[in-house]
């Protein structure tokens, strides 16, 4: 063979040799890459507020407003930015949704957060929007509470049209028989309703 040929045949070996190196570090860039885009859109996922499914899940959940686990940044992250917050003390209240046409504040998705245990202690709305499973939503009758529930640990009402209907983790507020409002918590007693203006 010849000086030329044994050179082009180097080449061609050696080129040979080194595809198989050059295959693998290509394919642990792009994996690379690939990681890095997916992280990237991973988290900006998690940075927008979830669209919300309005089921209401007695002593868990209220659309994406979640009682536990969460905290201040959670209820962010899933719901966006509050329209209002209030604070009472220990107690800070989240108000999502337009002002109410009476000029009162937001009121479609309520969260009371206790800043002692930086966690939700309680869920609330007055849009008929939410519901449960049962298709107990604002504007139902009281009576449906009762048939899809079973009897409450607490009824009351104070002979002026307003009411409340108690369950372990779920409570009513009905006016003229209707519901007005529902809210959620971890556990509820007649006890909890003892000092309100319907009290148990």
């Amino acid at each position: 063979m010849t000086r030329r040929g044994k050179t082009i045949q180097w080449i061609v070996l050696n080129g040979e040799s080194r595809e198989p190196e050059r295959a693998a570090k290509r394919f642990v860039w792009l994996s690379a890459a690939a990681c890095t885009l997916l992280s990237f859109c991973t988290l900006a996922a998690m940075a927008q507020p979830l669209s919300s499914d309005h089921l209401i899940v007695p002593g868990m959940r209220i659309g994406n407003a979640e009682l536990a686990p969460a905290d201040q940044g959670a209820l962010q992250r899933n719901l966006g930015e509050p329209n209002q917050t209030d604070q009472r003390g220990d107690m800070a209240t989240y108000r999502y949704g337009a002002p109410k046409a009476d000029g009162g504040a937001p009121d479609e998705l309520v969260v009371m957060l206790d800043l002692n245990t930086d966690a939700p202690f309680e869920i609330a709305t007055a849009s008929p929007d939410y519901h449960t499973r049962d298709g107990l939503k604002v504007g139902s009758a009281g009576a449906a509470i009762s048939a899809a529930l079973g009897k409450p640990i607490c009824e009351a009402a104070d002979g002026a049209g307003n009411g409340i209907m108690v369950y372990g983790t779920i409570w009513f507020r009905l006016t003229q028989g209707n519901i007005t409002r529902i809210a959620i918590r971890n556990h509820l007693s007649a006890d909890d309703f003892k000092t309100d203006a319907v009290h148990c």
